[in-house]
């Protein structure tokens, strides 16, 4: 087992040595771990944080390459590897998504506000919205939303904005639509446009009829011209080898349950909300790959864009 690898969030120098991509590029590098240092609990703020039971974000994190982890963190995402070899190469291709699709909203669609709920932990610091969008529009401003107070830490403590721009943080529930809306609201400015990310959140929610409230409810207050990228752990044909007795580590473990859905589901519940489907549709993770020539294809989980189109 390798030594867990964790400095503390609130350093900023973690992780600098990774050159930031170009366009076209690998988003991610291989999956790695710097065994140098432990977590620093105290730095983040969340010394009354259960290590001893695996958390979604920082196996993601783990199974990124990233540093912020736990030994039982670390346990989960080896044995959901163990179940599923291509599980990783998932997680990554949904963050490789992730990339593509601001790049593509912040550069052609012109969207300059984001709105990300459940951004898991910053991996590395050049792949976050706020540094894609504000790449390309330095006074983009971006909302992060989480419930996790590890992940809250991370992200107040590393992901900071360009001067021009704006990046807030909110300790909010996706299952309260609302009250994440309207928090959101004191940085973003619900007239004009937003990018609106759910990426690898709702399968947390097991009820079909909470995700779509939640999505009809976001839908309706999101401005004309918004749009939505969401992705979820889908049921493909064929299945992916090991990825349902994966997800049940994780659960099995103390972490919480997944829900997998099929692609057709998603796309129901996108246009149930009122949103239009962008070509090509609901896929694999393999959305627009020619915005990214590295990408890779993850039948684990499927993926869209929508677009909230003026009213008639």
């Amino acid at each position: 087992m390798l030594t867990p690898s964790k400095p503390p969030c609130a350093t900023a120098a973690r992780n600098t040595s990774a050159p930031s991509p170009a366009l076209g590029e690998a988003s991610m590098p291989p999956r790695k771990h710097d065994s140098a240092n432990p977590v620093d609990r105290a730095a983040t703020g969340s010394d009354s944080i259960d290590a001893s039971v695996p958390n979604a974000a920082r196996v993601w994190n783990y199974l990124l390459g990233g540093k912020d982890f736990f030994p039982a963190d670390e346990q989960a995402g080896e044995q959901m590897i163990d179940a599923c070899p291509t599980i990783a190469e998932a997680v990554q291709a949904n963050r490789d998504f992730l990339g593509r699709v601001v790049t593509f909203m912040a550069g052609a669609a012109g969207i300059r506000q984001f709105l990300e709920v459940g951004p898991g932990l910053p991996a590395f610091l050049w792949n976050n919205t706020h540094h894609v969008a504000q790449n390309i529009a330095p006074a983009a401003r971006v909302v992060y939303v989480d419930n996790d107070p590890f992940v809250l830490a991370c992200a107040r403590a590393l992901l900071t904005s360009k001067p021009e721009g704006a990046v807030d943080y909110v300790n909010a529930d996706l299952r309260h639509p609302d009250a994440v809306l309207n928090a959101a609201a004191v940085t973003l400015d619900f007239d004009q446009p937003i990018g609106l990310i759910l990426l690898g959140v709702l399968h947390y929610v097991p009820d079909d009829a909470i995700v779509c409230g939640i999505l009809t409810t976001l839908a309706d207050r999101l401005p004309s011209g918004s749009m939505a990228a969401i992705s979820w752990a889908a049921v493909s044909t064929p299945p992916v080898n090991g990825l349902q007795a994966a997800l049940r580590v994780l659960q099995d473990l103390g972490g919480p349950a997944i829900t997998t859905r099929t692609p057709q589901t998603l796309e129901r519940h996108v246009t149930d909300a009122g949103l239009q489907l962008l070509d090509p549709g609901v896929v694999p993770c393999t959305w627009r790959p020619e915005l990214d020539l590295a990408q890779t294809p993850a039948a684990a989980l499927c993926c869209c864009v929508a677009r909230k189109s003026p009213k008639r």
